[in-house]
């Protein structure tokens, strides 16, 4: 009966390296924090370009009476901005209404910054309409605002275009396998370079 003994020469080297590459393979939360500050940026621009940025579609424009108004009210200010709270929910991760947690391994970002109900994000997303409310058996409609009782012979209707606030380019998908790439290499090579120099 024979037997044969290997003994590989540098395994306690390779094995450290090993158990070394895994525990840098599991934090990946920097990882995360560098394509949440792109998000961040690309979401700037896309706000400063009124929606076209990196081959996205500008967003829809303001109606003509709206835009006046707007300019008059909120001097200065682009579409999907009036007060600012939007824009700041969705660039900023401490803005009242942002959403921003790193959580096993995942990266939530966004915004639920809520307006009379509407969730801001999704409504100028995805768009609203509301057609015009008259009344069906009376003369004029009657509600109240507040305790003030209010007649009206009709309701204007509401129709918020879509104007998409979050999307993810190619380049920007780009940006992030190459941040994903590098944060990794970086973080692999002196332990590839360990298993290199071991005698195997």
């Amino acid at each position: 009966m024979f037997r044969f003994s290997v003994d590989i020469i540098g395994k306690r080297e390779v094995d450290r390296a090993l158990t070394a590459m895994q525990a840098t393979l599991t934090d990946i939360v920097p990882i995360l924090k560098k394509i949440a500050d792109d998000f961040y940026a690309t979401m700037e621009e896309r706000f400063d370009r009124e929606g076209s940025y990196e081959g996205t579609p500008k967003w829809e424009p303001l109606s003509e009476g709206y835009r006046k108004t707007k300019e008059f009210f909120f001097p200065g200010k682009g579409i999907l901005e009036r007060t600012g709270a939007l824009r700041e929910s969705i660039t900023r991760s401490n803005a009242p209404g942002s959403v921003f947690k790193i959580e096993n391994g995942q990266l939530q970002i966004g915004s639920d910054l809520t307006v009379n109900g509407f969730n801001l994000l999704k409504l100028h997303s995805e768009g609203y309409y509301r057609p015009p409310i008259r009344p069906r058996f009376k003369k004029a409609l009657a509600f109240y605002i507040g305790s003030k009782k209010v007649f009206a012979q009709y309701v204007k209707g509401v129709n918020v275009p879509a104007r998409p606030v979050v999307m993810i380019s190619g380049a920007q998908k780009e940006r992030w396998r190459r941040i994903i790439h590098e944060e990794l290499y970086n973080r692999l090579k002196p332990a590839w370079e360990e298993i290199q120099g071991a005698q195997i």
